[in-house]
């Protein structure tokens, strides 16, 4: 799922079909299908959006700074340059637009999901 306030252009969510709230709920079997899924989704991603690298991050409960009890993970393609200052605080720059962003609009939103269809059919 694209992210309705992305951090950067591609900020897209991984979310499992089957309520969890943490990674610790995950069975044994569904945390095996999850690298590979991570790994498909990153690619795509840095494919659609010519990325170099790739951020994923998992706010494991409200504490860790979780905004909804459902599992999902952040899945970002990055760029040399793509963010100010200091690249260890992308965390925070994560949960800032999270507090902070609007939602982008219906347009952007499509846009950016016929980008990803797009990168799935290996189209550019």
């Amino acid at each position: 799922m694209y992210n309705h306030k992305p951090s950067l252009p591609g900020h897209s969510l991984l979310i499992p079909k089957r309520h969890v709230e943490t990674v610790l709920d995950f069975n044994d079997s569904e945390l095996a299908e999850l690298g590979p899924l991570m790994k498909r989704m990153a690619s795509m991603l840095m494919n659609a959006y010519n990325g170099t690298g790739v951020d994923f991050s998992i706010q494991n409960g409200f504490v860790a700074g979780a905004s909804i009890a459902h599992l999902h993970i952040h899945v970002v393609p990055r760029r040399a340059g793509d963010i100010d200052g200091d690249p260890s605080l992308w965390m925070a720059k994560i949960l800032e637009a999270e507090r902070t962003k609007k939602p982008i609009s219906a347009s952007e939103m499509q846009s950016n999901v016929k980008k990803i269809r797009n990168a799935i059919n290996g189209k550019k």
